[in-house]
């Protein structure tokens, strides 16, 4: 299995719709059928689908239009949806009551929050709205919607804080996910160790590579954070993990 094939099979939403979606399907499945992303697509359509795909909006896709961007939009669309769904309900955490409302917490009087703040404050805001029955969907990563918000807040919010463009933000998020499902792939998806511990230390170091930090200053970030915080055991999914997730990313 390549990255590619990995984090499509791994960053998955709940549900998607219309004429759209379903070019956008037919691209994603070309990419199951030949293994990898292809070079270059030939998109064989009704007069019906291009008369409904022609002048729509195509979701998650920045207002554009037609046949081209629907069809792309179904080979890479995980890091894209990760983005908007997981932005998604960290803003409703923030906006609304949910759990301990941690992510608010930590902007109370803070006129001028550094980005280290604003990092842990979307992602605890994203939990709590999350482990607080929120409706909103979740991009996942190793099968867990904590560690999929873990890991991808604090690389959107350093993005967006450090006026990244960008193909260096889906880069840094690429590697955060991947570095996830590499350290969690000795313990499995469901274990005795806490699973954010996984997606905090990736989610730093992703920082640290969309900085444009060393490889020895990623490894080491990566070695100092789970020096730090593995082998916290989980004692089952609750509206407190909230706390934990805060405690990964202070590392």
């Amino acid at each position: 299995m390549n990255y590619i094939e990995l984090l499509q099979a791994e960053l998955r939403p709940a549900f998607g719709c219309t004429e759209p979606i379903a070019l956008a399907y037919a691209a994603a499945k070309s990419v199951a059928v030949l293994g990898e992303c292809p070079t270059s697509m030939t998109a064989r359509c009704s007069a019906n689908i291009i008369k409904n795909v022609k002048n729509v909006t195509i979701p998650n896709s920045g207002g554009r239009k037609g046949l081209a961007c629907a069809a792309i939009s179904g080979v890479i669309p995980c890091l894209e949806q990760q983005i908007t769904y997981n932005t998604a309900i960290s803003a409703e955490g923030m906006a609304n009551n949910y759990g301990s409302n941690i992510g608010q917490l930590l902007l109370l009087d803070e006129s001028n929050p550094s980005v280290e703040l604003l990092c842990k404050a979307r992602a605890a805001a994203g939990s709590d709205a999350r482990m607080s029955g929120c409706l909103l969907p979740v991009v996942i990563c190793s099968g867990s919607g904590n560690q999929g918000l873990t890991v991808s807040m604090p690389i959107i919010t350093a993005a967006e804080q450090l006026g990244k463009s960008q193909e260096e933000l889906y880069r840094a998020l690429a590697f955060g996910n991947l570095l996830t499902l590499y350290i969690k792939s000795g313990i499995g998806k469901l274990s005795a160790y806490c699973g954010v511990v996984s997606a905090g230390v990736a989610g730093v170091a992703a920082v640290a590579f969309l900085k444009g930090d060393s490889q020895q200053i990623i490894e080491d970030t990566v070695s100092n954070g789970l020096a730090n915080t593995s082998g916290i055991v989980c004692d089952g999914m609750k509206q407190t993990d909230v706390v934990i997730l805060n405690e990964m990313l202070k590392h």
